[in-house]
């Protein structure tokens, strides 16, 4: 492999993608976060109004089976 570019200019890119990368990770943690707290809010918005949605499965661990669930 041919080095086309000096030392100092490898390392600089090398921090940059470094910062990118730590940076991409706080967003991805932020994201994540906000998306945690949707869920909360639906899952509170859910249990107020009867809505047969078994995609939450505490919620169906803590209501138990439903009838359209036993075959």
């Amino acid at each position: 492999m041919v080095n086309t570019g000096s030392e100092d200019e490898r390392q600089a890119e090398i921090d940059q993608l470094r910062a990118t990368a730590t940076n991409l990770s706080q967003c991805l943690n932020a994201l994540q976060q906000r998306m945690d707290e949707l869920e909360i809010g639906r899952n509170e918005t859910s249990s107020k109004t009867p809505q047969d949605n078994h995609t939450d499965d505490q919620k169906f661990i803590n209501d138990g089976p439903h009838t359209s669930d036993v075959q």
